[in-house]
């Protein structure tokens, strides 16, 4: 039946043209890509020089809750949506807080979105997909840069065989701006103390025949307390990965090529929280290594066929102890700064999962009509340690399964005129559960894949030489979500049960322009709604990121030496569940708080100016400075990120986020 839905659906609409298509060319890509070229994501305000980072902005990502880091595609989960770079599947793209990512601008060629009904070669993610384009630079320097969020140093050499690069960054924002927040403040942007690191060398083989390798790796720990007494509340989080991978590429005389990516990686991931008598923690250490291999031939001068695999394994430990409900969950009815529960377990548990699919797509191109029909065979397969909890004198039960599913996508394309593009994609698409959920004392054991139908819908139009526009529409519809048992008391090892469903659906318009005068922006739309029904026949609620209208505006301008920046956002606040009175609970000694209907009001709607200028100097000899100062919220708006209430949750006022943030760093390369 999923099967014939999303192929029937494709046939309605069109998919707009991605963000930079009037800018790319011919370059191949799949329906609805929005991409952003590196050169343009540093000048723009708010990125504080990061092209990664600049990546929050592109059109289909919502604003992110202060201090998380997130990307929240399309309605989509930020778990749901795939991080990438190179091909190269990484848990995180920025550090705590999302001002920093992971990766160095110099080092990044391009960044590209996939928010919904992506082609055969992506899989493994209900929401979309965000790669990161990565190469070493073509000529020898050394680098160094400073400001308020850290300092990052870099090197690049050139050799008869190819190139390299090494580059290191350290944070510096817990110490600048850590003692003038205010203790709420600390605690909904909590500051982390980062570190990260890249090597790169690209070998040329032959003529157009490449090997890469490519190392990088990142460290993130936040560690904070809040209060005193019975009312003190905290955590120590840790976050550590790094990835080791081989990249090949080889295009032929005939124009086919081939690309193969090898990689293998680890991390080991440290959530602890206290708050009055509650505690919970949990610790997980990761081990994967993945491949990525595809062949492209073409048909003719217009048409072409790809086959590849993509697959990835992981072998997880993870350990928790405390309490059941914590850290909550999407859906969970929640106020901000609520202790933990008394409910407390412990469970130790390894997860072995293997994702493995293969895939076949083509572009066929028949006048102004191109069709891209595609397939994608996944096999995921899943070990499990302990089926139920575990008892000190009964050896541990495991369990193992295997799923096969297939995922059809189509692409349909249409030339009305050279300005007028229309587009339109339908894809399956499933995910695999979490290994965290997969505990028999906290989760469910037996777990299978979540899936989701993706449809997408638009146009694209060139306004001018310098000016285009899109209007997208989407709908997203999700099955098989694992959520809390509707139960009082869950069955054994049934913490979870797959009976949740989600419906996402909006408009996304988006108008850029290039080029002239050295003006350079865009401005971008969103209208959505994204809901949730946890248990068949239950009621249906917003999805705890849903944002019905997000806006921004962002520009530069671009005057010899001189760059300047601007950004305007507006978005609608997070749902909120209201809090609508309290009870006295004897066996814990405190107020407990009383929630009206779930999710059925909201925060006070977003508003940021963030403004920033760069001057580059010449110092001779192909050496440069450049200086630059970047102002965020400077019109000092008091974003509300979350109610918070007192301590017998009769009054509630506002948590704010961060304050106007200036920024003056400097940038030498010699």
């Amino acid at each position: 039946m999923r099967l014939a839905v999303a192929l029937a659906l494709c046939a309605f609409g069109a998919l707009a043209q991605e963000l930079e298509g009037s800018v790319e060319g011919e370059r191949r890509k799949d329906a609805g890509e929005i991409g952003m070229r590196a050169s343009e994501a540093r000048d723009l305000a708010g990125s504080h020089g990061d092209a990664v980072v600049a990546a929050q902005m592109l059109p289909g990502i919502a604003r992110e809750p202060a201090g998380s880091g997130q990307l929240v595609v399309w309605g989509a989960l930020p778990a749901e949506t795939r991080l990438a770079i190179d091909g190269i599947d990484v848990p995180a793209l920025y550090h705590g807080g999302g001002l920093r990512s992971v990766v160095p601008t110099e080092l990044v060629r391009r960044i590209d979105l996939l928010p919904a009904a992506f082609g055969a070669s992506w899989g493994r993610a209900l929401g979309g997909v965000l790669d990161v384009e990565m190469a070493a630079p073509e000529t020898a320097s050394a680098r160094a840069a400073a400001d308020p969020l850290d300092a990052h140093a870099a090197a690049s050499a050139t050799f008869a065989a190819g190139r390299a690069f090494a580059g290191v960054r350290y944070s510096l924002l817990d110490r600048i701006l850590g003692p003038h927040l205010s203790e709420t403040a600390r605690e909904v942007f909590p500051l982390p103390r980062y570190l990260d690191g890249q090597l790169v060398a690209s070998f040329d083989l032959r003529a157009h025949e490449t090997l890469e390798v490519l190392l990088f790796g990142s460290s993130d720990t936040e560690s904070r307390s809040v209060g005193q007494g019975a009312f003190a509340r905290g955590d120590d989080n840790l976050d550590r990965w790094g990835r080791l991978g081989l990249r090949y590429r080889r295009q032929l005389d005939d124009g086919a090529d081939t690309t193969i990516v090898a990689w293998a990686g680890d991390q080991v991931t440290s959530l602890g929280s206290f708050a009055d008598l509650g505690f919970s923690g949990q610790t997980s250490w990761a081990q994967s290594a993945g491949l990525r291999a595809a062949y492209r031939m073409p048909l003719g001068d217009v048409s072409d066929v790809s086959f590849g695999v993509d697959g990835i394994f992981t072998r997880t430990h993870l350990r928790r102890n405390g309490s059941l409900t914590t850290p909550a969950r999407e859906g969970d009815v929640r106020a901000f700064g609520e202790p933990p529960g008394v409910d407390v377990a412990f469970d130790d548990w390894t997860v072995g999962q293997g994702d493995v699919a293969l895939f076949l797509e083509s572009n066929l191109s028949f006048g102004d009509f191109t069709i891209s029909p595609g397939f994608r065979a996944v096999a995921i397969a899943s070990d499990v340690s302990a089926l139920v909890p575990l008892v000190p004198t009964t050896a541990p039960l495991g369990s193992s399964q295997l799923e096969i599913l297939p995922e059809p996508r189509l692409q349909v394309a249409y030339r009305a005129s050279d300005r007028l593009r229309v587009f339109a994609a339908a894809g399956l698409h499933h995910q695999a559960p979490a290994p965290e959920d997969l505990s028999a004392t906290f989760g469910a054991p037996t777990l299978t894949s979540s899936s989701a139908v993706h449809i997408a819908a638009g146009a694209a139009y060139r306004i001018a030489n310098h000016w285009t526009s899109e209007a997208t529409g989407y709908l997203r519809l999700l099955d098989d979500l694992p959520t809390r048992s509707p139960r009082p008391t869950p069955l054994l090892a049934q913490a979870f049960v797959e009976q949740g469903t989600g419906k996402a659906y909006g408009v996304q318009a988006v108008l850029r322009w290039q080029g002239a005068s050295g003006w350079s922006g865009f401005f971008s739309a969103l209208v959505s709604r994204s809901e949730r029904q946890d248990v068949p026949g239950g009621p249906t609620r917003l999805f705890d990121f849903d944002q019905p209208l997000a806006l921004t505006a962002a520009g530069s301008w671009r005057l010899g030496r001189n760059i300047l920046g601007a950004r305007v956002r507006y978005a609608s606040g997070f749902p909120r569940t209201p809090v609508q009175g309290s009870f006295f609970d004897v066996q814990q000694g405190r107020e407990e708080p009383l929630f009206g209907a779930q999710n059925s009001e909201r925060l006070p709607a977003f508003f940021a100016l963030d403004l920033s200028a760069a001057r580059t100097f010449s110092l001779g000899a192909g050496r440069t400075l450049r200086v630059y100062v970047e102002l965020e919220n400077a019109t000092a708006h008091a974003n509300a990120e979350d109610y918070v209430y007192s301590s017998d949750w009769s009054t509630r006022g506002i948590v704010e986020g961060l304050p106007p943030l200036a920024l003056l760093g400097a940038e030498i390369v010699l």
